[in-house]
């Protein structure tokens, strides 16, 4: 979810997206404090998002071969 977010961000800034039925066109073109702070923080969530699930991951394989080679 918080990679979506930055995504969207990032697409909104530099893309002028029209309008989607009931979505309106979100394009805005200028960085300020408030939007800069969002992004950074809903990027640095995403990246940790990432490293948890890849961490979540090892450990999973490490208990499954742990698991599998004992008697």
């Amino acid at each position: 979810m918080t990679l979506s977010a930055f995504a969207a961000a990032i697409l909104y800034r530099y893309v002028p997206l029209p309008e989607i039925g009931p979505i309106p066109s979100m394009y805005e073109p200028v960085w300020f404090t408030e939007k800069v702070i969002a992004t950074v923080v809903e990027g640095i969530a995403g990246v940790l998002s990432v490293a948890g699930y890849l961490q979540r991951r090892k450990n999973a394989v490490r208990l499954r071969s742990s698991l599998n080679s004992s008697p």
